[in-house]
């Protein structure tokens, strides 16, 4: 992997930071007109750099911690989380083909099932009984939607008889889509919830 590869996948990581700042602009905006308010928009203008000034917010803040956490597992699980999360970006077609993964299917059903154990150690790591149940019912949850979507992506590569994200990007199966609709809609409904 040479410099620009490098660089290329920091600049991807920060677009996707930086885009899903801004989408959560979006969404604030869309709920603030949804209830016949502005939305952010006190921050210089119409509200644009408010994804900026809450960043600021988040990372001057006080840090709290429980009294009887684990401390090193309670600070390893988000950034475990956001590191998973950003990983998943590595199968996003690039133009640099050094930088596709030739099994990307497989890799995105095993980085998305390792966020399982973020959310079990920060859970467990705060040493309270509540957050440990707290936990278990979201490990259970997310696995539970795992199992479907998973079946629901592989029976479908069966007819694409590839694992490669980039050949499926590539290539047009609107003709598979529309065959497999009932699976289609499943796939929706399952993300959806």
């Amino acid at each position: 992997m040479n410099v620009s590869s490098v660089i290329s996948v920091i600049i991807n990581f920060l677009m996707v930071l930086m885009a899903m700042a801004f989408y959560t602009l979006v969404e604030r905006k869309l709920l603030g007109y949804m209830q016949l308010r502005k939305g952010p928009n006190k921050v210089m203008l119409m509200g644009l750099p408010q994804p900026l000034a809450d960043a600021m917010k988040l990372f001057l803040k006080e840090q709290m911690m429980p009294t009887n956490a684990n401390k090193m597992p309670f600070i390893f699980a988000p950034i475990m989380s956001l590191s998973l999360s950003l990983l998943l970006w590595a199968m996003f077609p690039h133009n640099n083909p050094s930088l596709w993964i030739q099994y990307s299917i497989l890799y995105f059903l095993c980085v998305s099932a390792m966020n399982v154990f973020a959310t079990f150690l920060a859970g467990w790591s705060s040493n309270s009984k509540y957050a440990l149940l707290g936990a278990l019912r979201g490990v259970a949850q997310t696995i539970s939607y795992e199992i479907s979507l998973s079946l629901i992506l592989l029976s479908s590569l069966l007819m694409l008889l590839t694992m490669d994200f980039n050949i499926m990007t590539t290539t047009n199966y609107l003709p598979l889509v529309l065959m497999l609709l009932p699976l289609t809609i499943i796939w929706f409904i399952t993300n959806l919830a």
